[in-house]
């Protein structure tokens, strides 16, 4: 087990990064700015400095943002004593690579511009397995995981079969991560991005009047609930039922004002995928003295994700001439202080 103390250096570090996190006023600035040359003024000091030109193309906007987040996830999977931690976040986009490797391979086509360079093992290492289901760098969970949704995608050539068997190995990833690596602070964490996925996919799946079988793909059974039990939460619009089950904050105004709305019926997809940030940002303040191993650097990473999101809906959201409201209410907690 690692200790405390073997995380203080980089507790140091973080701390030291998270001072240039954009504040809250930065980004009211930016939300008010109507010239170019005053978004530069914001940008000028940070590490998404930009050129005027680059801020009217929402490509280059794009492709600054995801440099900084791949210098995020370099320095956690490099500095943290226990770089596995660091996958409840980063292993999404292994995930994803490997989604786009195998859709190649087995549907032979070519999207490895979709590639994504963050996550605990290279291209290469992605790459092998998927092409010949064997590796001696991946630990053997990921191994069976990765063969699983193999078959699966030979079976049925598709796209779809790819995606969703790579979601569902994603969830049973980061659940084994968190058991044995991490805490029940961690376990909260992981709990929550897997009760968010569920509940907004079957809501999502309700609404498209998409067929059982369906949800039994869709859904993790990593979740806390059954899909019979989700199926009646959702019929009976028993939301308080879903949310107490798993939460670990206090009452919050913002967070208990959405669930109400979602027992209306009145929440949209979008609102229910923004209120899963809201609430782990709150999960990050409620913990910030715990003394869990690596949860200070997934708190920074989230910081970090959370402010490239923003700042993509600011920049991206002006490029496309969207107004204030529609990007605001879009808009992730900010952590800066």
């Amino acid at each position: 087990m690692m200790r405390q103390k073997d995380y203080t250096t980089v507790n140091t570090l973080i701390d030291v990064y998270s001072e240039d996190l954009l504040t809250p006023e930065d980004f009211e600035f930016l939300l008010n700015a109507t010239t170019t040359s005053s978004i530069m003024d914001v940008l000028a000091d940070t590490k998404y400095r930009m050129e005027e030109h680059h801020l009217n193309d929402g490509v280059k906007i794009d492709r600054v943002l995801m440099d900084r987040l791949i210098q995020t996830y370099r320095f956690a999977y490099t500095e943290s004593p226990i770089p596995e931690i660091v996958d409840i976040f980063g292993a999404r986009y292994m995930y994803h690579n490997l989604k786009v490797m195998l859709k190649d391979i087995i549907l032979d086509v070519d999207h490895e511009y979709l590639r994504i360079p963050i996550g605990r093992f290279d291209f290469d290492t992605l790459q092998h397995i998927a092409q010949t289901r064997e590796s001696t760098r991946l630990p053997q969970q990921m191994i069976d995981l990765i063969n699983d949704v193999h078959h699966e995608a030979e079976d049925y050539q598709s796209s779809e079969a790819i995606d969703i068997g790579f979601d569902m190995a994603y969830f049973d990833h980061i659940k084994a991560v968190s058991k044995e690596y991490g805490s029940g602070d961690t376990d909260a964490i992981v709990q929550a991005i897997i009760e968010f996925y569920n509940i907004t996919t079957l809501i999502r799946a309700k609404r498209q009047q998409q067929t059982r079988s369906f949800m039994i793909e869709a859904y993790t059974s990593q979740g806390l609930f059954t899909l019979d039990e989700y199926l009646e939460i959702l019929e009976e619009n028993d939301y308080h039922r879903w949310y107490n089950t798993f939460t670990e904050l206090p009452y919050n105004g913002e967070i208990n004002a959405a669930i109400e709305r979602l027992v209306a019926g009145e929440l949209s997809i979008g609102e229910l995928e923004k209120l899963k940030d809201v609430y782990i940002e709150g999960l990050f303040r409620e913990k910030r003295f715990s003394n869990t191993l690596g949860l200070n650097m997934l708190s920074y990473i989230n910081a970090r994700e959370m402010e490239v999101t923003n700042l993509r809906l600011i920049l991206v959201g002006r490029v496309n001439s969207l107004s204030r409201e529609q990007i605001e209410e879009r808009m992730r907690p900010v952590y800066g202080n």
